[in-house]
């Protein structure tokens, strides 16, 4: 069973499977990008016949098949550990626009499935003859004729929970879940980066789908302890509290890592001294820091680049005097990392207020980690 990881497929073309045909065979696929492959009979993306293979953190995105399967055929396989995978803009001629499964017991964790179309059946999935899929912590919305084709003919062997799907027999109104945890309510995408496969984060404030997982089937153990995220912003899932993102979650690939050992904000008359130190720097180009007065909701930067000191064996501590602050206000400060590729991670905020001529000075705040 190979392994085959960090590659891209793209722009291939074969009778079946255009980028990928399995026979017998079940490799590990993980952290690859198959991408607008084609294929004149089945499976644009990947072919699978009489094979079970691992597929992670991987996107299929803009395959297409003349028959069936647009990102992914399946005939008498298993893909059991289907988890954190993002199936867009697949097109099918026939049925299953990005996954087609007949003879086949798939699972799908953490997925998410999008503008995927089918010109028959089944714009997610197709759901043939003795398939028994599994659908966990995954969005299915958007994608046409429908989502899932084969549920009504199968309801009783097919497994969704702690889903958001959109079609008629999941959730409640109001988006409200219904007995096995699933909803059908807009996720409220959200978008970084210019490629269309960058589309599918979560609003944090507004998507039904944050936090609405089951953590029990959360495929890493805790985000929170990885690179995984949701929120456009950076901030990894799980932080601050025990539930699971549903839906494709991004690796941060190259992202900074930081242990972060304190900060804190030290006012006086002139000025807020902020104060913080790293254990440990991975990758960092440095730091910014931003300010936004109790009563605003606008942040603003007040510092440039500061240059990174830290390295993987010891990390470094950091000085900034905000002498703008005004002594009437209060101030929430944010500490940002910023990567080698220019991506960031937030940390904080604390809050300090500049203290009045013969105010006696106060100690430091210390941030919630």
């Amino acid at each position: 069973s190979p392994a085959i990881e960090h590659c891209v497929f793209t722009d291939n073309h074969a009778d079946e499977g255009g980028a990928i045909y399995l026979d017998g065979s079940s490799p590990t696929i993980k952290d690859c990008r198959i991408l607008n492959n084609t294929a004149n009979e089945n499976g644009g993306g990947l072919y699978c016949d009489g094979s079970n293979p691992i597929i992670w953190d991987t996107v299929v995105d803009g395959n297409s098949a003349g028959e069936n399967g647009g990102g992914m055929f399946c005939d008498g396989s298993s893909p059991s550990d289907t988890k954190n995978c993002l199936f867009t803009s697949n097109t099918a001629g026939e049925d299953g626009g990005a996954v087609f499964c007949d003879n086949s017991s798939p699972s799908f964790l953490n997925c998410t499935f999008s503008l995927n179309e089918a010109d028959g059946l089944g714009g997610a999935l197709f759901l043939g003859s003795y398939c028994v899929p599994i659908v966990i912590n995954s969005i299915l919305w958007g994608d046409s004729p429908d989502e899932i084709w084969g549920h009504e003919e199968k309801k009783n062997s097919i497994n969704i929970t702690y889903s958001n799907v959109q079609q008629d027999g999941f959730g409640e109104d109001d988006c409200q879940p219904d007995d096995h945890y699933n909803i059908s309510c807009n996720p409220d995408f959200a978008v970084r980066g210019d490629e269309e496969h960058d589309g599918y984060f979560l609003d944090q404030d507004e998507s039904p789908s944050v936090s609405t997982g089951d953590t029990d089937k959360n495929p890493y153990g805790g985000y929170s302890n990885s690179t995984y995220v949701t929120d456009v912003v950076g901030y990894l899932d799980m932080t601050g509290g025990d539930d699971v993102d549903m839906g494709f979650h991004y690796k941060e690939t190259g992202v900074a890592y930081i242990e972060l050992a304190s900060f804190a904000a030290y006012p006086d008359v002139n000025g807020i001294h902020i104060f913080w130190e790293t254990a440990t720097e991975i990758d960092n180009a440095g730091f910014a820091l931003f300010r936004r007065a109790v009563d605003s909701a606008e942040y603003e930067q007040i510092s440039g680049l500061i240059p990174s000191k830290g390295n993987l064996a010891s990390g470094d501590s950091y000085y900034y005097f905000d002498t703008t602050a005004k002594a009437t206000s209060s101030y929430l400060y944010s500490l940002i990392d910023v990567d080698t590729s220019g991506k960031w991670t937030v940390h904080g905020p604390v809050m300090a207020r500049r203290l009045m001529v013969g105010l006696p000075d106060e100690g430091p705040l210390e941030a919630v980690q």
